[in-house]
């Protein structure tokens, strides 16, 4: 996981951004001399900069299109490490992103904004992308990412995707709500906002958490598939709500913890409108916080769950995961 992670000392690729370091007060400080030059210029005015990482404070993009940034080295012991603002065509490659005191990228009112082969980790969340369109976190390794690793809110459009990532959550560094939120969000019926691919390792103790929740308060048009979710939590995959929400082929382990519930639930817990959810071909094993086997809830409020009855409910995918992935289990 990963590809690419560890580029320590590349050069960053900027069109005109603002690089600032934020102190608890929020004033703006030049970065330090003499290897990172102060950048800061208007909008479109002045040519690719190449700025040393690694940097200490926050980067930040608003209102700037076609940015690249390889190899980038940041941390904030105030606040976000990255915000990018009403802005396009922003791609975030090879980067080592962390400690943040705040999240690690934040993306608001911004369009086409990829972080992929890149590592966050020890911030407060991870990736939170809000109002924005095609969103994508690939390939990347997220680890202590706080609360919630990848969140998208009010996320739309068409290429939304969230793949190929490990997010791994130590009990006691990270006190993590969901891994993977999509909130108030979705794609289209022919480019759904699709979670797959992704290995979620570690949550809790979060009464109320997810390894990946869908449809929270609504949403449409969202794919979960292939992923592989190993003591994620209280739930391994939640369905709250939504429409058109499919729930494909993936692999959900648990063993009793004090915060374990269910493996995978549907159950509408808003008053939005809730239907056309299929969840079809999982394999969980989960055992609730008593130790009793509890893989598949239904709660029977957003109609009829097409494919319920082709999901396993197994009692050897630790052995099959165990010979996958090892120590991870034990």
């Amino acid at each position: 996981m990963g590809n690419g992670v560890g580029r320590r000392g590349a050069a960053v690729l900027l069109g005109s951004v603002v690089l600032s370091a934020c102190t608890g007060g929020g004033t703006i400080i030049t970065l330090p001399p003499p290897t990172t030059p102060d950048v800061s210029v208007s909008e479109g005015t002045a040519p690719a900069t190449l700025v040393p990482s690694p940097l200490e404070g926050q980067l930040r993009l608003d209102r700037e299109t076609g940015v690249v940034l390889d190899g980038l080295i940041i941390s904030n012991p105030y606040g976000d490490c990255i915000r990018i603002t009403h802005s396009s065509d922003v791609v975030i490659r090879n980067a080592v992103i962390g400690p943040c005191a705040g999240r690690a990228i934040f993306i608001q009112d911004s369009s086409s904004v990829v972080v992929e082969s890149s590592e966050l980790f020890d911030s407060a969340s991870g990736v939170y992308a809000l109002d924005s369109t095609t969103v994508i976190v690939t390939g990347s390794l997220i680890s202590n990412a706080g609360r919630n690793p990848v969140q998208y809110d009010k996320v739309t459009g068409v290429g939304n995707k969230v793949s190929g990532n490990e997010i791994v959550n130590e009990h006691g560094a990270a006190h993590t709500e969901d891994s993977i939120n999509i909130y108030e969000s979705g794609g289209t019926e022919t480019s759904p906002l699709t979670v797959e691919d992704n290995l979620v390792i570690g949550g809790g103790s979060s009464g109320s958490g997810s390894g990946i929740l869908v449809g929270d308060n609504g949403g449409s048009h969202q794919l979960v598939r292939n992923n592989t979710l190993i003591n994620p939590g209280q739930v391994g995959i939640g369905v709250a709500g939504g429409r058109n929400i499919r729930v494909l082929d993936n692999l959900v382990f648990s063993r009793s913890h004090p915060w374990s519930n269910v493996g995978i639930y549907v159950w509408d817990q808003y008053e939005t409108e809730c239907r056309a959810v299929e969840v079809s071909g999982n394999v969980v094993q989960w055992q609730d916080s008593d130790g009793a086997a509890n893989a598949l809830y239904d709660a029977g409020n957003c109609g009829l769950v097409s494919g319920w009855e082709l999901n396993e409910v197994s009692s050897d995918l630790e052995d099959v995961l165990r010979s996958i992935y090892g120590e991870v289990l034990d």
